[in-house]
């Protein structure tokens, strides 16, 4: 079991780093919740946050017209 978790943070890892970013709908993926209790599961999930933000940040320099949306 141990060796499925780590491969399942190591692939949503790599998702991560390709531009996967829906990081509140992880936590109640059905597939993931063997793997949303770890530690390294809510350091990736601030791994998303801080990539977000600084997308955020990017387009709000880019146009000074652009809003964020919040849920």
């Amino acid at each position: 079991m141990r060796l499925k978790k780590e491969k399942s943070l190591k692939w949503l890892n790599e998702a991560i780093d390709r531009g996967y970013t829906e990081y509140k709908e992880m936590s109640v993926y059905p597939y993931l919740e063997n793997i949303n209790v770890t530690v390294e599961f809510k350091r990736i999930v601030e791994k998303m946050k801080i990539k977000i933000d600084s997308m955020k940040t990017a387009a709000m320099e880019l146009n000074s017209n652009f809003e964020i949306c919040e849920e």
